[in-house]
């Protein structure tokens, strides 16, 4: 696979066992651009698929960048313990002395976020391209779409 800044996992497993034909997916991709990482998630963030969302983090600050974009345009569904993971995300990044910026949530996904009071603690963005504009200005590096 050619290193094009690019990074895509898949995670999958199954929910309860009265539920098995339930196959629950998460998605989640890293691109690097000018010293921050958009980190892309998509389908369902629950408890099964943490470890992908954890991971990704880690990669992301183990290749150095301290400025993260969560973009939850793509999620459908996030429990609690999804939310706990983006809350785990960002504080790991913070005491790094980084920023993370969760961008697009929608539906279902905001109206939980909106519901716990995320924005507190979470610094929140309706869109991604106005949480990248802020991400670079953080660094002082220009935004293109």
């Amino acid at each position: 696979m050619p290193d094009d800044g690019c990074r895509s996992v898949a995670c999958a497993g199954r929910r309860t066992p009265a539920e098995r034909e339930w196959i629950v997916t998460l998605s989640a991709s890293v691109l690097h651009d000018d010293g921050v990482a958009l980190l892309t998630l998509g389908g369902e963030l629950d408890l099964e698929v943490l470890p992908l969302v954890r991971r990704s983090v880690e990669e992301v600050l183990q290749d150095g960048l301290r400025v993260v974009v969560v973009d939850l345009t793509g999620l459908t569904f996030c429990d609690s313990s999804g939310l706990g993971a983006l809350l785990r995300a960002s504080r790991t990044v913070r005491e790094l002395g980084g920023r993370c910026l969760v961008a697009g949530a929608r539906g279902p996904v905001l109206r939980l976020m909106s519901l716990t009071d995320l924005g507190r603690v979470l610094e929140l963005c309706d869109d991604v391209g106005v949480a990248l504009r802020a991400a670079h200005a953080e660094l002082e590096t220009p935004y293109e779409a």
